[in-house]
């Protein structure tokens, strides 16, 4: 189903769709693309245990000097288990932070810790599970309106 998702989600951007089976494909894929070309990649959900496929990821994009890698975090996350997921991801270079389920929580620490940790900029939020109606950009004011309960019109309109 996750696939399918994505594909929907490429159709509705206007682009295309293609899933590889492991990183070592991913040198190729990118080259068969004009550089103009804007490439989504989304990797299966990674843990401590996958350093190895990270490793692989990385380098897949080391020779890519035009991939802007976004590393998206639940919103949700506890702080204790922040450090180790920027640690374990840091191979990846990410250049922005992208924080999810923000509909989950009004805790803001996490997203907080991460942009003072890493000095990243934020790009967007996932506010919902309706994407893309559901991802906006990021914006402290939103961040804000969500711990005092302001509607989510109201944040937006902010922003």
């Amino acid at each position: 189903g996750h696939l399918e998702q994505i594909r929907s989600f490429a159709q509705i951007l206007g682009g295309e769709f293609t899933a590889i089976e492991c990183a070592q494909e991913l040198p190729l894929l990118l080259a068969s693309k004009r550089p103009d070309t804007l490439v989504m990649i989304d990797t299966p959900g990674l843990t401590w245990t996958d350093q190895a496929e990270i490793t692989e990821i990385a380098r897949g994009l080391e020779a890519e000097r035009q991939v802007d890698v976004h590393l998206v975090l639940s919103a949700g996350m506890r702080s204790r288990d922040l450090p180790r997921h920027l640690d374990l991801f840091a191979p990846l270079r990410p250049a922005r932070l992208l924080f999810t389920r923000l509909d989950e929580t009004t805790c803001i620490g996490t997203i907080l810790s991460a942009a003072l940790r890493t000095g990243l900029p934020l790009s967007y939020f996932g506010t919902g599970q309706q994407i893309p109606d559901d991802l906006v950009p990021a914006a402290w004011r939103y961040l804000l309106g969500r711990t005092r309960g302001e509607t989510r019109e109201k944040m937006l309109s902010a922003a």
